[in-house]
């Protein structure tokens, strides 16, 4: 197993609450930055926040992966961003 993912990036999508938020927890405490994909942008912003509260680099990316062209542009953001 892997245990340290510094200078890697996770792309999480549906990570700003449930298991894919304690996934973006637990990479990110191993040393990932996170990004997040996720249609709620309250959630979003909740969970980045939350993330920033333990030292964990993140941002966040509103997109809906039922949709082909809001997935490619969260691939985009995720490239931009690092």
């Amino acid at each position: 197993m892997v245990d340290n993912f510094n200078n890697k990036v996770a792309v999480i999508t549906g990570g700003a609450t449930g298991i894919g938020f304690a996934l973006a927890k637990a990479l990110g405490k191993l040393g990932a930055k996170i990004i997040i994909g996720e249609p709620r942008a309250d959630k979003l912003q909740a969970a980045v926040a939350q993330l920033g509260k333990l030292n964990i680099e993140a941002a966040s990316f509103v997109m809906d992966v039922s949709n082909f062209e809001s997935v490619e542009a969260l691939a985009d953001f995720a490239w931009q961003q690092y």
